[in-house]
């Protein structure tokens, strides 16, 4: 046992038994297969500190919880917290030893760190590109406005997007029939970032005005392949396909949107969704008549 000692035995009225353990009479033991994938899980979370990444990560390995099911991130909370894995099962108000999974160390680590709020960085949308004309840096505060390290000059972020905007407003997004002013607000906060990333050199801010280089000559900025390429954050055992597996021939971008009849966008958004799948070949997506399209149309008619 796991040498514990203390007025409380290590047997136990009953229940379900916890995640890597198994009964054996009235005690708990570690059912090894189980065990193993308990302590992965703590492993995984001290590493990269997502319950969402690590419950995608045991399912891309093929890993089930006990009935079956996909690993969820309220799964991997409740086996994080649960203290059992330490070898400590509070029971209607008693504790029972029984023999650790994981380590006091590890168990604590992962709690403490689950005992943060988890939160993304957000995206702030012109760090690294607004300058001021003294030749300081403009960095976000509070989310509100752009200042300058050097002498202090303040901008909203809100004026800075709306000065962007009127720069951009003429300009096709996608190769729609929409321009950037139609669809910026329906963008997320990445999205408008990849756009002003592709789009400026810099921005530079003056007393009386602002002065935006281009990457390229506004008439001719256009951002069809670089906005689809770095949207694709989840990649699927599907995406990582490759043409050579197929018998038929792949399409792009613009082939899928007319076959379908929707918009680039409309496309876009569809697939971020979930809703139309797509294989990812090196930079280029790519998609399969019959395997993503034809699915997706039968779907749209039920």
């Amino acid at each position: 046992m796991s040498g514990r000692t203390g007025n409380n035995s290590n047997k136990s009225s009953g229940g379900i038994a916890p995640f890597g353990y198994r009964w054996q009479g009235s005690q708990l033991v570690i059912e090894n297969s189980e065990a193993q994938v308990r302590k992965l899980i703590y492993e995984l979370f001290l590493k990269h500190k997502r319950k969402r990444v690590i419950a995608s990560l045991l399912n891309d390995l093929g890993y089930k919880t006990r009935n079956g099911a996909q690993f969820s991130d309220t799964t991997i909370d409740r086996l994080i917290r649960d203290s059992t894995a330490k070898g400590i099962r509070i029971e209607n108000g008693q504790t029972i030893y029984v023999d650790p999974i994981v380590s006091d160390e590890l168990w604590e680590k992962a709690n403490n760190l689950l005992g943060k709020k988890q939160t993304r960085p957000p995206v702030h949308l012109f760090v690294g590109l607004a300058f001021c004309e003294c030749g300081g840096p403009m960095n976000i505060n509070n989310l509100q406005s752009y200042i300058c390290s050097n002498c202090r000059r303040k901008i909203k972020a809100g004026d800075m997007e709306e000065i962007l905007l009127t720069q951009l407003i003429k300009l096709e997004v996608l190769n729609t029939n929409h321009s950037l002013e139609e669809i910026w607000q329906t963008l997320t906060s990445k999205e408008k970032r990849i756009l002003i990333e592709n789009s400026l050199c810099k921005i530079t801010i003056g007393r009386t005005d602002i002065h935006m280089e281009f990457a390229v000559p506004a008439h001719s900025f256009k951002t069809p392949t670089t906005l689809q390429q770095n949207l694709s954050t989840h990649k699927s055992h599907e995406q990582e396909q490759t043409e050579h597996t197929l018998n038929e021939p792949l399409i792009n971008e613009t082939e899928a949107s007319k076959f379908l009849g929707i918009s680039k966008m409309t496309l876009l958004r569809k697939r971020n969704a979930g809703k139309i799948g797509f294989y990812r070949v090196g930079v280029r997506v790519l998609y399969s008549k019959d395997k993503h399209l034809i699915p997706f149309l039968n779907q749209c008619e039920h």
